[in-house]
């Protein structure tokens, strides 16, 4: 077992409790499951090292709904900042809602880069992009993860998730296809794979 694995599951664990709480007290998450998108990613997997939150639906791809979707979301006084993008012309097939949430009675003013804020991404893709997505690879990174490959994953993205790499070039795919395919079990030996590959 992990070295640090006591202290790096109750990190996810504390991140998680706080991301429910967001999602019921701001009413974001009944919006979202009104509008048929469900949580993925580190929440879903138990590998949370900060905070931020993925949310996806695959359906027939209406804009008027999206836009409703965003509205909704943006009306909330937890929302500061709302993007959108038509990413079904450029070729990913999906259209992107982007949100900074934060709880409005924790402080004055929230600006960008407050460590208590939230990022929350809301994909809505066409059903014929479920192949693309790479949703079988996913489930079989759940079937993979023990408390063992669990506590190297959330300890390698622990780092990383401050890394100026980050969401950029590299990717949490990255880390769990590192630990649970290669079986890469730390920082170091990561780097070495990563680098690698490219």
């Amino acid at each position: 077992m992990h070295p640090d694995a006591e202290r790096l599951f109750a990190l996810d664990a504390d991140l998680r409790r706080e991301a429910d709480y967001l999602l019921a007290q701001s009413g974001i998450g009944s919006i979202l499951r009104a509008h048929g998108l469900s949580a993925t990613g580190s929440y879903i997997m138990r590998t949370m090292t900060w905070r931020d939150l993925d949310f996806e639906a695959y359906k027939k791809l209406d804009q008027a709904s999206c836009w409703k979707l965003g509205e909704e979301i943006a009306n909330s006084p937890w929302t500061f900042h709302a993007q959108f993008e038509d990413n079904h012309r450029t070729g990913y097939l999906g259209f992107y809602w982007g949100f900074l949430i934060a709880d409005p009675s924790l402080f004055g003013p929230v600006q960008r880069g407050n460590p208590l804020v939230w990022k929350l991404d809301a994909w809505s893709f066409p059903v014929a992009h479920r192949a693309n997505n790479d949703l079988e690879r996913r489930a079989l990174w759940q079937s993979l993860l023990d408390d063992e490959s669990r506590a190297c994953v959330v300890a390698i993205k622990e780092v990383l998730c401050h890394d100026d790499r980050y969401c950029k070039s590299l990717f949490s795919v990255d880390i769990y296809e590192a630990v649970l395919e290669q079986g890469i079990r730390d920082l170091e030996a990561f780097e070495q794979w990563f680098a690698e590959r490219q």
